[in-house]
């Protein structure tokens, strides 16, 4: 078998090029097809189910529908479980969605939502919820509630 030289790769040189940067192209596509159909739905679910794991962070400032604000730490609603349930979208300039807490607490001090509320929030607030959670969904395997049956698209 003859060995390749030196004009063989630089002839190649280009084709290979070419390829990394139409899979480079492929692969970025790709995520930010994922990142737009995985965008929060009406039905969708973030359940934070009672345990010690969770993330210690400043919070969450979001707004309840009275527009007055209180705080959301994933690490305290981990501690004590609950949900989010995203009920509708909004036209309000400072959130997109209108959805529903209820759990125990959301922080451990004078910021805390309470166990019932209706809180306006925007997708990168729920996404960092969502991620905190381990996902939208309410099951084991965190799928949505449109494709567990129990509300319909």
């Amino acid at each position: 078998m003859r060995t390749p030289n030196r004009k063989t790769l630089a002839a190649l040189l280009p084709a290979i090029a070419g390829a990394a940067a139409v899979m480079t192209a492929g692969a970025g596509g790709n995520a930010l097809g994922t990142y737009l159909n995985s965008a929060p739905e009406i039905g969708h679910i973030i359940a934070f189910v009672a345990s010690d794991r969770g993330t210690d962070g400043p919070g969450i400032a979001v707004h309840r529908e009275d527009k007055s604000t209180c705080v959301l730490k994933p690490r305290v609603m981990s501690r004590f479980g609950g949900s989010f349930m995203i009920e509708s979208q909004v036209t309000d300039a400072e959130a997109d969605f209108r959805v529903h807490w209820a759990g125990r607490l959301t922080s451990n001090d004078g910021d805390d939502c309470g166990t019932d509320a209706i809180l306006l929030m925007d997708r990168p607030q729920l996404d960092e919820l969502a991620a905190s959670a381990g996902g939208y969904g309410a099951s084991a395997d965190r799928s949505p509630v449109r494709t567990m049956g129990m509300a319909s698209r």
